[in-house]
C-alpha cells in the first residue's frame, strides 16, 4: 500500500493471524521495495530517499512491527542513504541498521539469491552467498524458476551442494568467521524452538491437505465475463491450449488437458520469441476455442504481444490468469478472464472447474 498508516496494521494483522495458525511469517522486503523504477527479478533498484525520508516512510513498518517479526526478507535493492556501496541483501551497514536501530533480534531471511538485482553485483551465486552471510543474512533463499520465469535458473541439488561446499570453504579460509555462522544457525534454532516444531516425521500433502488446497483455491477465484461467448461443446471443439512453459507440469497434473475432442497444447518461454508467438498463431487457425494461460504478463511485452495475435483470430477465447490478477485488465477483448492468483495445480483445477460451472464447456 502506499500509506504507512493502512500497511501498519494490515501487517501486524496477518502476522498475528499465521502465528495463531502455527505457521512462521516473514516481514519484506527491507528497507523498502515499494517506491522503484526497475524490478529486482531483472535489475538492481536504487532508492534515492535520505535518511529522514526512509524514516518517515519506508522504515516505518519496520521500525513498528520489528519486535513482533519472526524473521525479515532482505530486498535487493541499493539504499545510499543507508549503504552507497552495496544492495540491501549484500550490506552489512544496513542489517546493522535492522539490529543496532530498528532492535530486531529473528532471523534475517535474503530474497532469492538467483535474482539478478543481486548477482548483478556478484561474481557467481556462489559469491553471493558468501557475502549475504557475511552481510548478516541467516537464512539464504535460492528459489529461481518461478521467480524469473526462466526454468534454467532452477537450482538443482547439486548446485545447492556447490554452495554450501562454498560457504564452508569461506570459513575455512577465515573469509566467514565460525561466530557468524554460530548466530546465523542460533536464531533458526530459537526460531524452531519457540514454534514447537515436533521430532517426530509429519506426514504433508495427505488427502486432507490437498482437499482443503482445493477448497482455498477454488474461494480464490474471481472471473470476469467480458462478453457472450457462444456454446461450445467439449466432445466437438478443438482447444488451442497456449501456457508458459514453467506451468506445464501443472497442468499436465490436472484435468484441463482434457478439454475437447482434440487439444492442442503450445507451451512457450514467459518472453515468448517471434517464432513462438508465429506458432501460436498458426496453431490458432485450427482450433474451435483458445484457452491462454498467462503468468505475470504485464512484465513481458512479447508475452502480450503473444496473446493479442490470439485475439485477432476472432476465436472464443479464455484467458486464466495465473500469477498476477493484472493480467486481466491487459485483455478486455477475451470472452472470459479467470483470476487464479496462484500458478500452482490446485488453482489451475480449480480455473478449469469454474469454466465448467459457468456452462460455457459442456460434456
Amino acid at each position: 500500500g502506499d500509506s504507512e498508516e493502512i500497511v501498519i496494521p494490515f501487517a501486524r494483522a496477518a502476522m498475528q493471524g499465521y502465528k495463531r495458525a502455527g505457521i512462521i511469517s516473514s516481514l519484506k522486503h527491507f528497507p523498502g521495495h515499494g517506491d522503484v523504477e526497475a524490478d529486482s527479478h531483472e535489475d538492481l533498484p536504487i532508492v534515492r530517499k535520505s535518511k529522514a525520508e526512509l524514516e518517515r516512510f519506508e522504515l516505518l513498518p519496520f521500525a513498528e512491527l520489528a519486535a513482533e517479526a519472526e524473521s525479515i526478507m532482505t530486498a535487493h535493492i541499493k539504499v545510499p542513504a543507508l549503504d552507497p556501496d552495496n544492495c540491501t541483501t549484500l550490506s552489512k551497514k544496513s542489517l546493522d541498521f535492522l539490529r543496532d536501530e530498528l532492535r530486531f533480534k529473528g532471523v534475517i531471511l535474503s530474497d532469492s539469491l538467483a535474482m539478478e538485482g543481486v548477482l548483478k553485483t556478484c561474481a557467481s551465486i556462489d559469491d553471493a552467498a558468501i557475502r549475504a552471510i557475511a552481510a548478516g543474512c541467516d537464512i539464504l533463499i535460492l528459489g529461481g524458476k518461478q521467480l524469473r520465469g526462466h526454468a534454467n535458473l532452477e537450482l538443482e541439488l547439486s548446485d545447492v551442494e556447490r554452495i554450501h561446499a562454498a560457504l564452508v570453504e569461506s570459513v575455512l579460509s577465515g573469509h566467514l568467521s565460525e561466530k557468524r555462522i554460530d548466530e546465523a544457525v542460533q536464531r533458526v534454532l530459537n526460531l524452531k524452538e519457540r514454534y514447537f516444531l515436533p521430532k517426530c516425521p509429519v506426514v504433508i500433502n495427505h488427502s486432507e491437505h490437498q482437499k482443503l488446497a482445493n477448497k482455498i483455491a477454488s474461494l480464490a477465484l474471481r472471473t470476469m465475463i467480458n462478453k457472450p461467448m457462444p456454446s461450445i461443446s467439449i466432445n466437438q471443439c478443438k482447444v488451442g491450449l497456449f501456457a508458459p512453459e514453467l506451468v506445464r507440469e501443472n497442468i499436465n497434473q490436472t484435468t484441463l488437458v482434457q478439454m475437447g475432442s482434440e487439444m492442442y497444447p503450445l507451451f512457450f518461454g514467459v518472453d515468448p520469441t517471434d517464432e513462438e508467438i508465429l506458432s501460436a498463431n498458426a496453431l490458432a487457425k485450427n482450433s474451435d476455442l483458445l484457452l491462454v494461460c498467462t503468468y505475470s504478463a504485464w512484465k513481458f511485452t512479447s508475452q502480450i504481444a503473444l496473446v493479442n495475435t490470439l485475439l485477432k483470430s476472432a476465436k472464443p477465447m479464455i484467458v486464466i490468469c495465473l500469477r498476477d490478477p493484472q493480467d486481466a485488465l491487459l485483455f478486455p477483448n477475451a470472452h472470459l478472464i479467470v483470476k487464479t492468483f496462484s500458478p500452482t495445480q490446485a488453482s489451475i483445477q480449480a480455473a478449469y472447474n469454474k469454466i465448467e460451472e459457468l456452462c460455457l464447456i459442456k460434456n
